[in-house]
């Protein structure tokens, strides 16, 4: 598990934390800050044309730094999906809003 340090005076809380061989659990807010940690954590673990995993249930904000990062592991993917389980309504809304689930390999996963 990786967590993101204190910055400017408050605490940011952040955490990666590998549940998979192309599985993540994301906790915490993923803004400017953030982004390069859950950058550093998932790209070693794509290959092309192979789903990932990201269970988003812990994740209470996503700024737009974090839907670039989502939008990176898209691109390096290929034909596999960024699939997002458990995503909270505000963290949809901005992926809506951006148009990120329309014609992209960014999809909204369901758990069962």
């Amino acid at each position: 598990m990786l967590a993101a340090p204190a910055t400017r005076g408050w605490t940011v809380t952040f955490r990666v934390e590998r549940s998979g061989d192309r599985a993540f659990t994301l906790e915490g807010e993923l803004d400017l800050e953030t982004a390069p940690l859950l950058r550093e954590t998932v790209w070693p673990a794509l290959m092309p044309s192979e789903n990932v995993n990201l269970d988003l249930r812990g994740l209470s904000f996503m700024g737009s730094d974090g839907l670039r990062v989502l939008l990176e592991f898209c691109k390096a993917i290929g034909s596999g999906h960024v699939v997002l389980f458990n995503a909270q309504s505000q963290v949809v809304h901005v992926l809506t809003i951006a148009g990120a689930l329309r014609g992209s390999n960014l999809i909204l996963g369901y758990s069962s």
